[in-house]
């Protein structure tokens, strides 16, 4: 139990230290915001320069690029939707901080 609380532990700090680059917004998405569209994988979204927007979808089993103007613009608004649920930058870091000091000792976190 001791290895994963280490492993866990370091990939929060790794979440931290890659989160405060300038190209990068960190953002958590609270449990208590319920199901979502775009819940169980995860949405990609490229601008291309003198193309239109493309979105990927991964799942465990699967990958999908989607090229349709619509579904595109649907995954968008879907992005934006959870951005909007999601904790500020500055909260996200403090709640993976929090869940650091979780895993400081070799029990699981609190629940």
């Amino acid at each position: 139990m001791c290895e994963n609380a280490l492993t866990m532990r370091h990939q929060l700090k790794s979440l931290i230290e890659h989160g405060t680059q300038p190209h990068v917004t960190l953002q958590v998405l609270p449990f208590n915001t319920g199901q979502h569209a775009e819940v169980g994988g995860s949405l990609t979204l490229y601008t291309l320069l003198d193309a239109p927007k493309v979105a990927y979808e991964e799942g465990s089993r699967s990958g999908n690029i989607i090229e349709d103007r619509d579904a595109v613009a649907e995954r968008e608004e879907n992005y934006d939707l959870l951005r909007a649920m999601a904790l500020s930058p500055r909260d996200s870091e403090a709640v993976i901080r929090a869940a650091m000091k979780d895993w400081t000792s070799c029990r699981p976190p609190r629940t």
